[in-house]
């Protein structure tokens, strides 16, 4: 008995965009961490809505401050480690960072499927 599969066509376009898209990430690239650490990984990993309102309530950032890289790189770490375990999923900022870049490549590769 013999069965035909419909629908390979599409997958193996699938397949090909994935791996196009798995080699624009090979090699060095730079992303910033305020990228990562999207809205809706900060709700899904704590009881915030954002990065900024993470931080603005122990007061590390002030209400209606802009988070950008340098102002994030400002904070000491043992207070952001500090939050970071007692708000969220994660242990530490490095942990948090961690799972944040993994979502954000996988999110990269499978652009443009399915």
């Amino acid at each position: 008995m013999r069965i035909e599969i419909d629908g390979t066509d599409e997958i193996k376009k699938d397949l090909d965009r994935i791996i196009r898209n798995a080699k624009e990430l090979e090699g060095a690239h730079s992303v910033k961490v305020i990228e990562i650490l999207t809205q809706e990984f900060i709700r899904k990993h704590s009881d915030y809505a954002s990065l900024e309102e993470m931080l603005t309530a122990p007061k590390l950032l002030t209400n209606g401050e802009k988070l950008t890289e340098k102002r994030l790189a400002s904070i000491p770490v043992d207070q952001v480690n500090r939050i970071v375990a007692e708000k969220t999923d994660f242990p530490d900022w490095h942990t948090m960072v961690r799972k944040a870049l993994d979502e954000y490549v996988g999110r990269r590769i499978m652009e443009g499927v399915g």
